[in-house]
């Protein structure tokens, strides 16, 4: 969208809206250091708020009435929202030592716990935090926390990148004490960079479909023929990805993925991506579809917000 250079995009399904976070100093941005909030139907901005400079990283409450925002070094927002909206909030400041710098989920059914990478002064660790204070225990990780997702209930999935490019799914078990890793499984792709839960089962967006159901060993039970973001689709059954230009194809393409085949049902070309890699991949609404694509991964790339019609509905 023109006007609009996004840092992170989290879809508000209880109001239909996008909610985006605009990164300081981007050249030709209309929103800087801004929330804002998008209708997707119309591709318009709803409004927009200041907020912390730098501020990137979000999580949003089941209920969507509490919006949680990284904001610069070891400060964290708490927005509520009303009707969808912007009408209030707090900043927490983090222990000494911790900074903000990863993902982080809201913990199921709880608008004030939330799961997130901290980075302290010699590595990063998995946090729970209760209004703004830690728990006892955490997950100590050698390298970076890179996408973490909600599960069923007291469990969470973290992808972590593992000393330069290992990647691995951890299942991790969250408890009144903090958060403790049960089971992990190595994945060998750098495309492993976002995971989603769909059918009961975890999907990577290297293609890897993963067997959560023993939690103490998380296994490989299929891979999907693309590679890409991944997102579940309205349709009982179905997921949508978004797969980068290949050797075969100089165009991105939109796939509808059989989740119990592990099969393409059918795609098509879009020609309004353009680069590479697609990242922040969801919907509101179920009919547009939200992309970031851009270098997330390189600090000079440029990040698009892009909205799409679902091509399947």
């Amino acid at each position: 969208m023109p006007g609009i250079i996004p840092s992170r995009l989290v879809a508000d399904p209880v109001h239909g809206t996008l909610l985006v976070t605009v990164h300081g100093g981007n050249f030709g941005d209309d929103y800087d250091d801004e929330l804002v909030v998008l209708d997707p139907s119309t591709a318009t901005v709803v409004t927009s708020v200041p907020i912390a400079p730098y501020a990137e990283e979000m999580a949003l409450s089941e209920d969507a009435s509490t919006l949680w925002i990284e904001g610069d070094a070891s400060e964290l927002w708490r927005i509520a929202l009303d009707g969808g909206l912007p009408s209030s909030w707090e900043v927490y400041v983090l222990p000494e030592d911790d900074s903000v710098g990863g993902p982080m989920v809201v913990l199921p059914g709880t608008t004030e716990s939330l799961a997130i990478a901290l980075r302290g002064t010699y590595v990063e660790r998995l946090v729970v935090l209760d209004a703004g204070i830690p728990r006892a225990e955490s997950v100590a990780v050698s390298g970076n926390i890179v996408a973490l997702v909600a599960g069923p209930p007291s469990r969470i999935y973290g992808l972590f990148d593992v000393e330069g490019g290992e990647f691995g799914l951890h299942v991790v078990e969250v408890r009144p004490e903090g958060a403790f890793v049960e089971g992990s499984l190595p994945l060998t792709s750098d495309m492993a960079t976002s995971i989603v839960v769909a059918e009961g089962l975890v999907f990577s967006s290297d293609g890897s479909v993963i067997d959560v159901g023993n939690p103490e060993a998380p296994a490989i039970v299929g891979m999907l023929p693309r590679q890409g973001a991944v997102l579940p689709h309205r349709a009982t059954g179905r997921l949508l990805m978004v797969s980068p230009t290949t050797e075969d194809s100089s165009t991105p393409h939109v796939s509808l993925l059989d989740v119990a085949t592990f099969t393409v049902t059918d795609e098509v070309k879009s020609y309004r991506l353009i680069d590479e890699k697609a990242y922040d991949f969801v919907t509101a609404d179920g009919e547009v579809l939200g992309i970031i694509e851009g270098g997330r991964y390189d600090p000079s790339g440029y990040n698009r917000l892009v909205l799409l019609d679902d091509p399947f509905f």
